[in-house]
Parts: structure tokens; C-alpha cells; sequence
């Protein structure tokens, strides 16, 4: 249930775009089954709601870029006054075909048409290219079609929509456009309905899910049998004194906890439960970026701290720029919280590196340099 619910759940905020809020910490509490299959169920309906929107969506928009194409194709017969459906009707005693030409095949294949007696007459010129109709008596249709190969003939085909002169087809094709651009803004007002609607009864549906998740990810890792229960995760090695510790205190003598190190074929599926000091905290947001560790891979925090440090001092170098980021750090700690000590350490990694080079707010030449003078002397550098 959960599993099923989570996934309608997942696709109606998709399709609903509707960002979930986080769980209040009061409202930690005990999801009963029984509300897990109520919501699994409006969560079905809902989605069966959503899914019919999201599908006459779908319908409308391939209907516009349809109608947008018929569009973009019917330009290619504006030059013709007459009724398209003439040219798409089989004829018992006349030949009728519509296609282009090479420009520079035209005048030869005109001479070699009216030998058949065949009329061949050009409607629209595009660039190197030229629409034409041929039209002549039928019952030669393969002797025509090995002067029209030679010649470069390409057919051109009507679509079945046009049944009119290019000109009411075109009024049409824009008043059909208009009733599927009103039915996609009626489809809109229909998908922001549904998301007012259960706005708030889907962030509680959320919720419960989220109250739900752990002991239904439970489920795959407990076992049981009468009144004997068997549960297998993974508990860091500095909390196992803490797990038992709390085991006895709910159920004295009434367990038995054994642990054992991950196989290596299992490095794969341990958690990484990572634990830095607070003043490492930013750093650590910083690798985080990249990647988290695996089981049994280094941890980079720490020395990334140090080479990021050492090279932000080393590239920014200045003595009064370095103190002005450290009070900024000291000030804004409110603001910026565990990040105000990653601002302070790189202050004074400026202030230090200043002093090295001899650098105050840029100017090189105001005091005599610790180590070396960066613009002074590159090659050391």
C-alpha cells in the first residue's frame, strides 16, 4: 500500500506541480493501516483525475502542431485557385498529378508531356524548384511516369483535410486552431482547479506517507514468526553501545543483538553514515556537492578543508580585504550559521597569506613582504 500509494502520490505533484512541504516535527505521530489504504485510495482517484487532464492535454497539443503543419503545407498551394479535393478524386478519363520539378527540366519535360498530351502547368516557384499539375488523358500512366523520373518529378501529396479551395481551408485550419487553443486554456483552468482543490489534503496525504515510510522500508528487513521477531539493518559502530543500552531499557532480557563487520561483496549496500565536528559542517556541505563517500572510501572532508583554505589564501592574499570577510563572517553568523566559521577560516587564511606577501587591499609596495612578493618575484612564484 504504501509503495502504490507513493507512487500515485509522486506523479499527481508532478503532473499538479505542486511542491510538498516538510513534516512539522509536532506532527511525528503513528500511521494505522487502516489510513494507509484510505489514502492509497483517494490518491488513486486523484491520480485517475489527473491522468484524464494530463491525457487531453496531450491530445490537444498534437492537434495544434497538427493543424500548425497543414498550416506550413497548405502555403505550397495557395497559388492554386481550385478546389484541393478535385486533385485527390480518382478520374476515370483524366490523369491528374501534382508534384515538383527541377526549373531547369521544366521547359524539356513540357515538350515531352504535350507529345503525350499531357498539359503541364507551373503554379509556384521556390528557388532551383517548381510546383507543377500535369494533367492529360488516362491510360498511359506508365509511359508518363518514365518521362516524369527522367525529368526529376517528385509527387506531392494533398492531405485529406483539404477539401476546398486554399483559401477556406485556411479559414478553417484558423478557426479550428482557435477552438484548440480555448480547449487547452480550458484544460489549464481545469489542471489549477484540481490543484486548489487538493492542495492541502495532498501535503497531509504527503505527510502520512512520510510517517509511513520508515516502518514500511521496515518491512523488508523484519521477520516474524508467533511471538519471536527478527530485524537486520546497519548501525554504526559507535552506536552499538547506545542501541543496546536502549534495547535494555524497553525490553530487559527479552532480546538478543549480535553484530558482525559488512562482507566485502556488501560495501555496496552499507549506508555511509558520516560525522564531522561542527566547525567542519560547511566543509562538508561543500564535498556533499560531489558525491558521499561509499562504505570504506575516504572521507576528503578534512583535507579539503585544509587545501581550500590554503589556496583561497594563497589566490586572494590580502591583509584588510582578509579581516573586512572575517568581521563579515563574525556578524552575519545568524544568517549564514554553521557557514560563518568557512567564512572566517578563509578571512584569516587572507590575512595570513597578506602578511606573507606583503599585500594590503591589493598594493604590494606598502609593506616589506614575510616571504616573497608574488608580482615582484613570479618566477618563484
Amino acid at each position: 500500500m504504501y509503495r502504490s500509494a507513493q507512487s500515485y502520490l509522486d506523479r499527481v505533484l508532478a503532473h499538479c506541480n505542486l511542491p510538498l512541504s516538510p513534516l512539522p516535527l509536532h506532527a511525528v505521530r503513528h500511521v494505522q493501516e487502516a489510513e494507509l489504504a484510505e489514502t492509497e485510495d483517494w490518491l488513486q482517484q486523484v491520480w485517475a483525475k489527473c491522468s484524464e487532464c494530463q491525457e487531453g492535454m496531450r491530445r490537444i497539443e498534437e492537434e495544434q502542431k497538427h493543424i500548425d503543419q497543414l498550416l506550413t503545407t497548405l502555403e505550397k498551394f495557395e497559388a492554386l485557385d481550385i478546389d484541393l479535393e478535385l486533385l485527390q478524386r480518382g478520374k476515370t478519363f483524366l490523369d491528374m498529378r501534382l508534384g515538383t520539378v527541377p526549373v531547369d527540366n521544366l521547359r524539356r519535360l513540357e515538350e515531352a508531356l504535350r507529345l503525350a498530351g499531357f498539359l503541364l502547368t507551373p503554379f509556384l516557384l521556390l528557388d532551383n524548384t517548381a510546383q507543377v499539375i500535369a494533367a492529360g488523358p488516362a491510360g498511359n500512366a506508365s509511359e508518363i511516369d518514365s518521362v516524369l523520373q527522367a525529368a526529376g518529378w517528385r509527387a506531392l501529396e494533398i492531405p485529406p483535410e483539404f477539401r476546398d479551395r486554399p483559401e477556406k481551408v485556411r479559414e478553417q485550419l484558423l478557426r479550428r486552431r482557435e477552438q484548440v487553443v480555448e480547449e487547452n486554456a480550458s484544460q489549464c483552468r481545469t489542471l489549477e482547479n484540481t490543484r486548489q482543490e487538493f492542495k492541502d489534503r495532498m501535503i497531509a496525504a504527503g505527510h502520512t506517507l512520510s510517517l509511513a515510510a520508515p516502518l514500511a522500508e521496515l518491512g523488508e528487513s523484519l521477520r516474524g514468526r508467533g511471538a519471536l521477531t527478527l530485524i537486520s539493518g546497519w548501525v554504526p559502530t559507535r552506536e552499538m553501545a547506545r542501541l543496546e543500552e536502549g534495547l535494555n531499557r524497553r525490553m530487559p532480557q527479552r532480546f538478543v543483538l549480535s553484530a558482525r563487520d559488512p562482507l566485502p561483496q556488501e560495501h555496496d549496500l552499507v549506508p555511509s553514515a558520516l560525522r564531522h565536528p561542527r566547525i567542519l559542517h560547511s566543509f562538508n556541505a561543500l564535498v556533499r556537492n560531489y558525491g558521499v563517500p561509499r562504505y570504506g572510501e575516504f572521507d576528503p572532508t578534512v583535507l579539503f578543508a585544509l587545501s581550500f583554505i590554503a589556496m583561497f589564501g594563497m589566490m586572494f592574499r590580502r591583509r584588510r580585504h582578509g579581516a573586512v570577510i572575517v568581521i563579515g563572517g563574525v556578524l552575519l553568523r545568524r544568517k549564514i550559521k554553521t557557514f560563518s566559521v568557512f567564512v572566517a577560516a578563509i578571512g584569516l587564511s587572507s590575512m595570513l597569506f597578506g602578511a606573507l606577501y606583503g599585500s594590503v587591499f591589493g598594493y604590494e609596495e606598502l609593506l616589506h613582504p614575510l616571504w616573497m612578493a608574488p608580482l615582484s618575484d613570479p618566477n618563484v612564484c
